[in-house]
């Protein structure tokens, strides 16, 4: 349901006559990642003349690695008092994927206070709710635009799983689930038969025993290639993709100037939606949120899945997600800075041991890392640029890049075109 956004939301009246006037607005997108071409492929089909900004769009970049699920009951904030403890807690266990780098946070002085602050209770619930407001409709907006895009058929609703493999685990699980319930979402706790009649193939027999239970997310949707998302994306925005970096958006009152590493670009409004490289480029414009590396990795198995629903192995801490290109391991959510190189020693025996467990052999996998842009309080920037209304950032989402692709990609036409946002931007003001 659509509800009225807050005034700050709204372009001053000068740019609102600009905005409706200039139905073929030449608009810069700066980062071409899931969230970028999202929101180009939708502007592009509301009359804007879009052009992406992006070196690395040629790669395999952090939009493609993700597990593929849309995760619209992923309501918990990482910025939590359970997840703080856990992570200083488990640091020194080398098989553990959540990290927190102590020596680049403390280079990062600013995103540190912030989280340790959003760790607080009161402030992680407060996230939590704001969390739900926008996932409650992000798969309703994802489905409207892969419609548009003509690749319905990437998306599949049958619902995520997690599956405990100790009593300890499942109990603790239950103040998490409790939480998801109060929110509205639909969770069904699971015995092991009903389990493995749901999914026979998922556990190898031998491992079977050391099953205690799961739960299901029966509403949870899987995109079955994020890549060929992100490419449908691009190609139906119609948009050329400049390999210039930015490395600055100036605004005034006539357009917007793009300079690049090679050149200078004059544009009628620009999108800043270039994951880790946004908090720089958005910071002479009002926006205040830093932003750290939030490190995933993945194996990808050239194998058919035995199961048909991802699934997180909750005790390992790795998700298994069935693929147009086979089987995917996923896992980490390492705190760090970008420049640091990926810990593959690390990450690799918690994949090592999943897979014998789901029956998975190890065929040369290709192990890959992408690193995500966190906030210190797990919400995304979303919303006009406090100095300009022709500047519209969107970044710092965190592992819900591909969640809420869609939902931001309409705020942001909704913003250009003086209507209604589909949410209340104030919990994801860029000047919060």
């Amino acid at each position: 349901m659509l509800r009225k956004a807050d005034t700050t939301d709204f372009c001053t009246d000068t740019c609102r006559t600009l905005f409706l006037q200039a139905l073929d607005l030449k608009t810069a997108i700066v980062g071409a990642g899931i969230v970028g071409s999202a929101i180009g492929f939708r502007l592009a089909g509301s009359g804007h003349d879009v052009t992406f900004f992006d070196p690395a769009a040629g790669k395999r970049s952090t939009s493609y690695g993700n597990a593929g699920h849309i995760g619209t009951a992923s309501v918990v904030p990482w910025a939590s008092p359970e997840n703080l403890s856990s992570a200083f807690r488990n640091h020194a266990d080398p098989t553990h994927p959540l990290t927190l780098r102590l020596v680049d946070l403390l280079g990062q002085p600013r995103w540190l206070a912030r989280f340790l602050w959003a760790c607080r209770r009161s402030s992680a619930s407060q996230a939590m709710h704001a969390l739900a407001s926008i996932l409650s409709v992000s798969d309703d907006w994802l489905n409207l635009l892969l419609k548009d895009a003509n690749v319905e058929k990437l998306r599949e609703k049958k619902g995520l799983l997690h599956v405990y493999l100790s009593e300890e685990t499942a109990r603790g699980a239950r103040d998490a689930l409790s939480r998801r319930r109060d929110m509205g979402i639909a969770v069904t706790d699971l015995r092991t038969d009903e389990l493995f009649e749901l999914e026979p193939g998922l556990i190898e027999s031998a491992s079977r025993s050391g099953v205690v239970g799961a739960t299901l997310f029966p509403d949870v949707a899987q995109i079955t290639s994020p890549q060929a998302l992100l490419e449908a994306f691009r190609k139906g925005s119609m948009a050329g993709i400049c390999a210039e970096t930015v490395v600055d958006v100036t605004a005034g009152s006539a357009g917007v100037m793009i300079k690049t590493d090679l050149d200078e670009h004059a544009f009628d409004a620009v999108v800043i939606a270039a994951g880790l490289g946004s908090a720089s480029l958005a910071r002479p414009h009002g926006a205040r949120v830093p932003l750290i590396a939030e490190r995933g990795y993945h194996e990808q198995y050239d194998v058919p899945a035995r199961f048909r629903r991802s699934a997180l192995l909750v005790d390992m801490r790795v998700v298994a997600s069935p693929m147009r290109e086979g089987v995917r391991l996923t896992t980490g959510a390492e705190f760090t800075r970008s420049s640091r190189k990926p810990d593959f020693d690390r990450i690799a025996p918690v994949l090592d041991k999943a897979k014998p467990f789901l029956g998975i052999a190890d065929n040369k996998p290709n192990l890959w890392s992408g690193d995500r842009p966190s906030t210190p309080d797990s919400m995304p920037v979303i919303g006009a640029a406090p100095s300009s209304n022709r500047v519209f950032l969107a970044y710092g989402h965190g592992h819900l890049g591909l969640t809420m692709a869609a939902v931001t990609a309409e705020i942001a036409r909704a913003h250009f075109h003086n209507e209604m946002s589909p949410i209340s931007l104030a919990p994801f003001r860029p000047d919060r």
